[in-house]
């Protein structure tokens, strides 16, 4: 479906440039979607290590948001 191929099209990107940050983060949601929590929180600690405060507070607030819940 189309998460299997936004999935794809950001793992591709991440081949070409693994500095396309934003891939982590939207990889780190389409995990959280389906219950994949390991590779879900890989993606928002990435995204939160790379961003370290040059992001959106809502952005960051909802990468942690995802973090925890990887953790409940």
């Amino acid at each position: 479906g189309r998460i299997v191929d936004a999935r794809k099209a950001y793992l591709r990107a991440l081949q070409a440039d693994r500095n396309l940050f934003d891939a982590h983060y939207n990889l780190g949601q389409l995990a959280l979607e389906v219950g994949v929590w390991k590779d879900a929180e890989a993606g928002f600690r990435t995204w939160l290590g790379a961003v370290k405060g040059g992001a959106a507070p809502s952005n960051v607030a909802a990468a942690w948001r995802g973090v925890v819940s990887c953790q409940l």
